[in-house]
Order: structure tokens, then C-alpha cells, then sequence
């Protein structure tokens, strides 16, 4: 693919090992995923070392696929122990932390991240101390999106990737070159980013009326997308509220699936008993945590010491079968007697037991836990787990009663998910709001 003056000049800098930080932002079709090939193909041809990274699995295996090399989330590249849960609250009780500091760096060179919009300043820290010596940093993403989550908390809520793009060596991308994909989309989005409003176009479809639960429905009633197919996407701004992704995938369930074979209820965590989850065959789930090895213990080393522990020359590379990974979206096709559920997504078909056996060497003991506390339905997904993910069509619900979930970041989040097209639910005040609000801040903690 031939590149424009402005993308040549990125690739070009993100190759310079001479600049230890480039940052590259722009909107879905400008060509960031192109820029990461490209260097990614000189970087190899010059014999230097790099690493793709991403804040999430998902995203991380969306610019696997798109880029043709390996691509890991950043929690794994920097290798963070998995911290001790209480299991009353969820709370953690013990401190994760990365194994790759800067007294233990990482091996690769060049460090390329996408989606890091998304990067907490934490976890920002905790990469850039991890970067070896005279090592270089390339950061990707749409910092029209939403923000980290924990930024809200801190005295200076700025997100990293912002300080990152107000540094030298920054590239902003301004020419869309999907245009057949989804002009109307970028139209759209484009709006709403300057805070201005529109209508419908071939690509955008926008519902407005009071009740905005019954436009939905007619909405799905009337509509040709197959919203169980896990390349669309229902997407609300909040987890909670009338309008929530709780309360709306017990609707769509309903909707979706009613006869429910093969019905179970999922196990949950005790801080989570209160929303209790059934899926039954052909729902869509969703994961919400990395799970890397879902394999029992025993079978991923060849060798063991005497205590069960094992030796780290001899361990079994886990097939993808018996991963699944945080936002990954799929389908129950198969539910067992024994509650051993089946879910497909996408590329793969899962398997996940009652129990895996896992092993802690933080308290040097073996134990067992249930993978299925972290599915959940989604057919609704909130805005934030969408993230660094894309459909081929997306359906955006806004209300009043998620009021404090509305502004223009996840408004603009939302609709950009969509490749093909977007269809916006909401009630006139809603609009408003998220067009006006650029999100609310909380208070940093005393």
C-alpha cells in the first residue's frame, strides 16, 4: 500500500531508533494499523528487536490479525503476577506487579503499543520503566476516545497518550482512506467530536423518542442485522441503570433466546451473587479477564519436581483452544451434563470446565478455581468493553437515567466501533448531553 507524505513520515520516525518516543493518533481508517505493518516489515529487515502490545486481548489479537505478527497484551509483556482477590468484596489483598522492571527489562528494542488511549498512567509508568536501555517507545490511538478509567482518580487526570501526543515526534492523521467502508460513519463521528448535531445518513441511522427502551425493541423487531452474531454489536454507555448492559441483556436474552436449552446458571463471585447470570445454548457471552492457560496444571509442563512444580525448561506451549481473553465476544454452542460449556469465538471453539487446577507460587500450593465466573451475556457490552474492538454493525443506546455515563467520548467510542453501520437510540435530552459533556471527572482522592 502506497502511504501519504504524513504516513511515510511516521513510519520513518517510528524506525528511527534515535527518537525514543513516537506517537501516532488518528480516526478508524487513517491508516495507523498500516503504519504498524510497515514498521514492524523495516524493523525486522534491520535485524532490531521489537514487541506489539495492546491494553486488552482483544485488541491485542485484532492487531495480530491485522498486522500479521505476534501481538500480546501489555500485563503479559511486562509478565504482572495475577494478585490474591478477597472474596467477599473482590477487592485485591495482595500487590500485582510486573516481573519486567527496569532492573529486569524487557528483551525487545522497540516497544509498539496500540489502542493507548486506553493506558492508565500506572500502567504507563510500569511499560516505560520496563523499556531497556537507549529503547524506544511507539504509541497508537484515537485520543478522541474514551480515557482510562483510573485516570478519574488521580490529582492530574490527563491520560498518558495525551502527554505522549504533546511531546515531540507526534503524527496526527487526518486523511480517512476507508471511505467505502463507512463514510457516513466518519461524518458522523466527526460531528460529534466538534460537539455538533445531525441525522441520519446511508451509514447512520438515528432513532429518537421518549421511550427509549420500546425504540429499541421495535428497533430489533424491525431491523435485518442478526444482533446474536458476535460481528455486531448492542452498546451502552453504562453497566448499571435502566439502560444498563445488566438489565439490557436479561431483555435481549428474552428476546434473543427464549426457549433456553440447556439452561445453566453460571457460577459467580461472592462480591457479584447479587446479578446472577443463567446462558443457556446459542447465547452470546463474553470474557472478562485474560485467561491465558485453561489447561488443568499437570498438563503444561512434561516434567515436575517432587512438590508438583514444573521445571521451566519443559513447559508445553498452550494452543489457542484453551485460551480466551478480556472483551473476547462468542457463542455457547455446546452445554454438557457436567456444566462443561462450549463457546465459539470466532476463530476458535473454547472449552471451558467446572474446574481447572491451577498453581500459585506466591503461596507455593496448588488449587482449583472455575473459569465460568468470568463470562457473562453480551448482548449488550458497555462502551468501555467495547474498546479496541470493531463490528460490522453497531447499535448505540443512550438515556437520561445513565446520565452521568454520557458525554462525548463515549458517544464518539461508541459509534466509531462500527465498520458497516451505526444506529443511535436515544431520547432527545440524551443526545444533547452526550454531544455537550466532554465527561465527568471525580475528585482526586484526600
Amino acid at each position: 500500500m502506497l502511504l501519504d507524505a504524513e504516513q511515510q513520515a511516521a513510519v520513518n520516525s517510528c524506525v528511527d531508533t534515535a527518537k525514543r518516543l513516537v506517537s501516532v493518533t488518528g480516526e478508524a481508517g487513517t491508516g495507523k494499523t498500516t503504519i504498524i505493518r510497515q514498521t514492524c516489515d523495516l524493523l525486522q529487515e534491520k535485524n532490531i528487536s521489537f514487541a506489539i502490545a495492546a491494553p486488552t486481548g482483544k485488541a491485542a489479537r485484532r492487531i495480530r490479525e491485522a498486522t500479521g505478527y505476534p501481538a500480546t497484551t501489555i500485563h503479559k509483556l511486562l509478565e504482572f503476577n495475577r494478585p490474591d482477590m478477597d472474596e467477599e468484596t473482590g477487592e485485591a489483598t495482595s500487590v500485582s506487579g510486573p516481573a519486567r522492571t527496569r532492573s529486569n527489562p524487557l528483551d525487545q528494542y522497540v516497544i509498539i503499543v496500540d489502542e493507548y488511549a486506553m493506558v492508565s498512567t500506572a500502567l504507563h509508568r510500569d511499560l516505560v520503566a520496563a523499556i531497556p536501555s537507549a529503547g524506544c517507545l511507539r504509541t497508537f490511538g484515537d485520543v478522541r476516545q474514551l480515557p482510562p478509567i483510573e485516570n478519574g482518580d488521580l490529582a492530574d487526570p490527563t491520560s498518558p497518550f495525551s502527554k505522549c501526543l504533546a511531546m515531540p515526534n507526534t503524527f496526527a492523521l487526518n486523511n480517512i482512506y476507508r471511505q467505502a467502508e463507512g463514510n457516513g460513519i466518519i461524518e458522523v463521528a466527526r460531528r460529534i467530536t466538534r460537539g455538533q448535531f445531525f441525522t441520519s445518513n446511508t451509514d447512520v441511522s438515528v432513532q429518537l423518542g421518549d421511550a427509549v427502551l420500546h425504540t429499541l425493541y421495535g428497533s430489533l423487531t424491525n431491523s435485518d442485522t442478526d444482533w446474536r452474531d458476535i460481528n455486531n454489536q448492542i452498546i451502552s454507555p453504562a453497566r448499571k441503570s435502566d439502560i444498563g448492559t445488566i438489565r439490557l441483556n436479561n431483555i435481549l436474552q428474552a428476546r434473543f433466546n427464549p426457549d433456553m436449552p440447556g439452561k445453566i446458571e453460571l457460577p459467580r463471585n461472592k462480591w457479584e451473587v447479587k446479578n446472577k447470570v443463567y446462558v443457556s445454548i446459542g447465547d452470546k457471552v463474553v470474557c472478562n479477564t485474560n485467561s491465558y492457560d485453561l489447561r488443568d496444571y499437570g498438563e503444561r509442563f512434561s516434567e515436575y519436581n517432587n512438590r508438583g512444580v514444573g521445571l521451566m525448561g519443559s513447559f508445553i506451549p498452550c494452543p489457542e483452544t484453551k485460551q480466551m481473553l478480556n472483551g473476547e465476544v462468542g457463542r455457547v454452542v455446546d452445554i454438557d451434563a457436567l456444566g462443561v460449556l462450549e463457546i465459539d469465538f470466532g476463530d476458535r471453539v473454547v472449552e471451558l470446565p467446572p474446574t481447572v487446577e491451577e498453581y500459585s507460587a506466591r503461596h507455593s500450593r496448588h488449587f482449583n478455581y472455575d473459569p465460568r465466573k468470568v463470562i457473562e451475556l453480551a448482548y449488550a457490552l458497555t462502551t468501555h468493553k467495547c474498546q479496541g474492538s470493531q463490528y460490522d454493525n453497531v447499535c448505540y443506546i443512550m438515556a437520561s437515567c445513565a446520565f452521568y455515563n454520557l458525554s462525548r467520548p463515549n458517544f464518539y467510542t461508541g459509534v466509531t466501533r462500527a465498520v458497516k453501520h451505526a444506529t443511535i437510540i436515544s431520547d432527545q435530552r440524551s443526545l444533547a448531553t452526550s454531544l455537550k459533556s466532554m465527561g465527568w471527572k471525580r475528585k482526586p482522592k484526600k
